[in-house]
């Protein structure tokens, strides 16, 4: 039915107030639109900075007509499901919200094509993701910034930044100085330290996993006369082995002087 109402002459304008009722939903994680759809899915992403967009081309193309995005990952070919050819996207989400490493309910065979060897160096090499099979293989970003590549690092990113940031609205009723940036150092670091023990950071102890710096080194002066309390933070992703850095910041109740 939804496909059908595509079809017709108005597809954009649904299209477009779909994608505003999303952005009104804090709890959502991954937004999966039809190719139509991909630029405004893509905006969204970047303004929240809390989901990603799981993204198809329109059936036959290899490409989105989209900005790449450190927020998006781009997946072909089309999928055969219950005797339809549909984008592959909606069966990616599924299997990237629940941790499977397989997409389900597939028909057999389930790639509307098969992709040759070149096709999916090509595809590779342009950071878009190949299907194969049911398996979930390649999963990256349009990001061309390598640390920003892998999918897994992005929503672990998107995860570690918001859930530090609601951790921390307190700090807006603390004076800046020393024992605030203690205290955010430790709320911070148990945040991390549960993501360690989950098995989502390489380290074989907490301090080779991440660090988290809240002190002088990480604020100016003019930061500290601002009321600006700034916190500098590492992790160390499962994939790439290397530290993400990233900086948070929120005001204190020195902003007011």
């Amino acid at each position: 039915m939804v496909r059908g109402f595509f079809d017709n002459g108005g597809k954009r304008a649904y299209l477009a107030r779909s994608l505003g009722d999303l952005a009104a939903i804090d709890e959502i994680e991954l937004i999966c639109p039809l190719p139509q759809a991909n630029a405004e899915a893509i905006e969204q992403c970047e303004h929240r900075r809390d989901r990603m967009a799981i993204l198809s081309p329109s059936r036959g193309h290899e490409s989105v007509d989209a900005p790449a995005s450190g927020f998006a990952a781009v997946y072909v070919p089309w999928v055969r499901a219950g005797g339809a050819t549909v984008p592959p996207g909606g069966h990616v989400a599924g299997a990237l919200a629940s941790g499977a490493t397989e997409l389900r309910g597939l028909d057999d065979p389930p790639m509307e094509r098969s992709l040759s060897e070149a096709e999916v160096a090509s595809l590779l090499e342009r950071q878009v993701n190949p299907l194969r099979g049911v398996r979930l293989g390649s999963s990256v970003t349009q990001d061309p910034d390598f640390e920003w590549k892998y999918v897994s690092v992005r929503r672990l990113m998107i995860y570690l930044e918001h859930s530090i940031d609601r951790a921390t609205q307190w700090v807006v009723f603390e004076p800046n100085g020393e024992a605030l940036w203690a205290r955010v150092r430790e709320v911070v670091a148990d945040l991390l330290l549960e993501v360690w023990r989950a098995g989502e950071l390489i380290g074989a102890k907490p301090e080779q996993a991440f660090f988290v710096r809240c002190d002088r080194t990480t604020m100016t002066q003019d930061d500290l006369d601002s009321g600006r309390l700034v916190c500098l933070i590492g992790f160390a992703p499962l994939k790439p082995a290397e530290f993400v850095i990233f900086r948070i910041g929120q005001w204190t109740s020195d902003r007011s002087r």
